[in-house]
């Protein structure tokens, strides 16, 4: 296959479904647009696990502990940060809707919480990390990578 398709493959499927996301309120009225991103983050994951192997970039060549304990505790610290940025100072323009994991009752539903911190902890930065930096950085530098 070739290594632009792998690499671009996920990311095309995530914006495909981002286009979705914006047509679907005309098209079924009655769906709950926040249960469309487990659907993106699966299918993505999906399509990188079946393209795995042609990843070779991501292959492991081993971390040290002390290295391994210093990446979790740097995004930890990061994770504690971005939860935190919402003074008013750091706000630009007027608050929009955003993601809102409550129901209409104000219950939160932590299915739809669990599938959306896995989608962006797990499967958004890996798609991204391929078609950014594997795919396009080095396509821009040499067509033929």
């Amino acid at each position: 296959m070739s290594p632009v398709f792998v690499r671009s493959l996920p990311f095309g499927l995530y914006i495909a479904l981002l286009a979705l996301e914006s047509l679907l309120p005309d098209w079924a009225p009655g769906f709950d647009v926040r249960w469309l991103y487990p659907v993106k983050a699966g299918l993505v994951a999906f399509a990188l696990a079946v393209l795995w192997r042609h990843y070779t970039e991501l292959r492991s060549y081993g971390l040290p502990l002390k290295h391994l304990l210093l990446a979790l505790a740097v995004g930890l610290g990061v994770l504690v940060l971005w939860v935190n940025l919402d003074a008013a100072w750091m706000l630009m323009g007027e608050a929009g809707k955003g993601y809102n994991p409550t129901d209409e009752s104000g219950h939160i539903d932590w299915l739809l919480v669990a599938f959306r911190i896995a989608g962006a902890a797990l499967v958004v930065p890996i798609m991204e990390e391929l078609f950014w930096r594997s795919f396009l950085q080095r396509w821009v530098q040499q067509p033929d990578f």
